[in-house]
């Protein structure tokens, strides 16, 4: 099952040590957060809105690379006809590095969905994404994710 969700890619997979136990917590930016709710929600308008005009998003799959408004929307068309609802639970793993204008936001996410069968899935989306300060506000410039086991 194709899970191209966009924002994306990060952390170890060795999430138990102790020292990552004992890291506290970082929250993920508003945008981040916005950009997730907007996605299961099935909002294209609200997804979009985030998208910086030079936007470039890479799904799961080697072919999935999508640079176009066009694109992007036909991705989300085809990501949202495959649940009937959907959210993200709290970030985990998240890392943020910041300069005078990008700033990169990974992260591991659950995203539970409902299928049109009824079935309720829950999979881990690892997210790497790249985010362009434009004037006060931030705009997704480049995403990638997978989802994790």
């Amino acid at each position: 099952m194709r899970r191209v969700l966009f924002a994306l890619a990060i952390v170890c997979a060795c999430a138990g040590s102790a020292a990552a136990a004992e890291a506290p917590a970082v929250d993920v930016p508003p945008y981040v957060t916005e950009l997730l709710s907007a996605y299961a929600n099935k909002d294209v308008a609200g997804v979009t809105r985030l998208l910086d005009a030079r936007a470039t998003m890479y799904g799961d799959a080697a072919s999935e690379v999508f640079t176009t408004p066009a694109e992007i929307e036909g991705l989300l068309a085809s990501d949202y006809r495959q649940w009937s609802s959907a959210h993200f639970g709290r970030p985990l793993h998240v890392s943020i590095e910041s300069s005078s204008d990008l700033e990169s936001v990974f992260f591991d996410a659950p995203f539970t969905f409902v299928t049109s069968d009824a079935n309720t899935m829950t999979v881990t989306v690892r997210f790497a994404t790249v985010w362009h300060r434009v004037h006060d506000r931030y705009l997704l410039l480049q995403s990638s994710n997978a989802t994790v086991r």
